[in-house]
Formats: structure tokens, sequence, C-alpha cells
């Protein structure tokens, strides 16, 4: 069961980075492959371990009959020994101790087999799902976006391209200032610096994504301080409209 746990917390963090872009659902498969590469080889050592358990039962099953067989036509002869028929059915007790061992034995390793198939079933389901032409998956953050800062209402431009989990783009803000920005995105998680030719690194925000409205929120605070910078805030962005494009 602790297996099933660890599966369906993978199953939903795809289901999030599906939301998130094509870098976070490969980084998904990954972890699929290696835990869908484990399961297989656990299956194959399960199988073996299984039909070690049914030989054994299968041959208990047979030392029972042969002493079942063998007791019964003892006790059929009035000349037959006690001794010789103690004998017989000590030797068809131990026959059925160990036949009921090895049915128990294949038993439970039959429901750790159907376990870990349905476990496969989900891996394979999964990733035929995240293993889809990375052009089919969405590419959420690259392009423009109309950038929000508060305090003050300053507004500017993000323009922002993702490879992988990479990012990289401008920034250019209303008071003039411009710069180039890297950072990363992972599991929805956005972090962004800005390197200025005026001021080197000058700005870092941090945000997430949000699926439902395609919008982009976080804070944001200033890596130069001391000459009467805003000590930070929070920031929205949205994606920029084309030119010529209508209003939704």
């Amino acid at each position: 069961m602790p297996a099933m746990r660890q599966l369906h917390r993978f199953i939903a963090l795809a289901a999030l980075c599906l939301a998130a872009g094509a870098a976070g659902a490969q980084t998904v498969a990954r972890h699929l492959e290696v835990e869908a590469d484990l399961a297989a080889k656990q299956a194959a050592s399960l199988v073996e371990r299984y039909q070690q358990a049914r030989a054994r039962e299968e041959a208990a099953l047979s030392r029972v009959a042969e002493a079942a067989g063998e007791l019964d036509r003892r006790l059929a002869l009035e000349a037959a020994a006690p001794d010789d028929l103690e004998a017989l059915e000590r030797r068809l007790l131990e026959a059925r101790g160990a036949a009921e061992a090895a049915g128990s034995s294949a038993a439970q390793l039959r429901g750790q087999l159907l376990e870990l198939r349905r476990r496969q079933a989900i891996l394979a389901a999964e990733l035929g799902r995240l293993r889809r032409a990375p052009g089919d998956l969405p590419d959420p953050l690259t392009g423009s976006w109309d950038l929000v800062l508060q305090p003050g209402d300053h507004r500017g431009l993000l323009d922002l391209t993702l490879d992988g989990t990479a990012v990289s783009g401008t920034l250019g803000l209303d008071d003039g200032s411009f710069g180039s920005v890297k950072g990363s995105l992972t599991a929805g998680a956005l972090r962004l610096e800005r390197l200025s030719a005026e001021s080197g690194l000058d700005m870092m925000l941090e945000g997430r994504l949000d699926p439902a409205s395609g919008a982009l929120t976080g804070t944001w605070r200033p890596l130069v301080l001391g000459r009467g910078e805003s000590p930070g805030g929070t920031w929205r962005a949205t994606k920029a409209r084309a030119e010529g494009s209508e209003e939704p």
C-alpha cells in the first residue's frame, strides 16, 4: 500500500505539471519511467517467488494424496501395525501442514502481484499521457506579459522564453528601466532576476502560474538598496494581446 500511495502522489504531481507546461510534465515522466522500471523488476521477482511457492504447494499436495492413500490402504488391513499407522498419520499431517504453508505463501504473493499489476497499469496510462509529442503539451510561459508592480501601479512589459525549466527574457518598466531576466519555472513556481546595464542585478520576482486564470502573480523585491527604492511588493502579469486582436 505505501507504494500505491507514492504512485498516487506522482499522479497528482503529473497533473500539476501538465498544467504548468511541458518541462514539468517531462520531469514527472522521468520519475514515472524509473518507477515503471522498478515495478517491472519487482514483478519479475514476485512471479519467480510465486511459481516456487506454487511448486512447493503442488508437491506437498501430492504427498498429502500419497500419504492419505497409503493410510487408507493400511487401515483396511486387519494385520496393520499400529505403529505403522501412526507414522503414516504423522506423515499425512506434515504433508498437509507443508501444503497449507505453501498455499498461504502463494496467496500472499498473488495479492502482492495483483497490487503491482494495478500499479503497472496506472504507470503505463500516465506515461502514455505524459509522453505525447512536446508540441502537444502547453507552454504556458513563453510570450509577452503585461506587468503591474505594486505599490505604485508601475507598469511594464515582460518577455519570456521557457526552455525546459530555464526561463530567459527581458523586463522593461514605465520608469525607463530595462534589463534581461533569467530564472526558472519548477512545478508552477517562477523565479526571475533582472540584470540591467545601469545597476546590475537590481530586481527579483517570485511567483506562481495560476492554470485557471493563466495569470502570473507573486512578490518582488529590489536587489539594490540604499537609494530610496521601494522595499518591494506584489506583482501580477497577464499575457499581452497581439496587435489588432480584439478584447475577449
